[in-house]
């Protein structure tokens, strides 16, 4: 049972830090061309975004290994 919600718990911050990675790769794609102002908010959005997107993948792997540890 506890690996069961270890393993959602992994997959489940897995997705959500990489849809914000990939979000923010999004934002600061510079394919699109924006005017001045617009093309810095997409930057910061991006800048905020990308370092959220890692911690919530690190914290899930983190979880994991926490969650299914069996205490002895």
């Amino acid at each position: 049972m506890r690996f069961a919600i270890a393993l959602v718990l992994l997959l489940a911050f897995l997705a959500w830090g990489s849809y914000y990675i990939m979000w923010a790769y999004q934002s600061a794609s510079f394919s699109v061309p924006a005017a001045l102002p617009m093309k810095a908010v997409y930057q910061t959005r991006a800048l905020l975004a990308l370092p959220v997107g890692v911690i919530l993948a690190v914290a899930g792997i983190l979880l994991f290994l926490v969650v299914r540890r069996k205490n002895p």
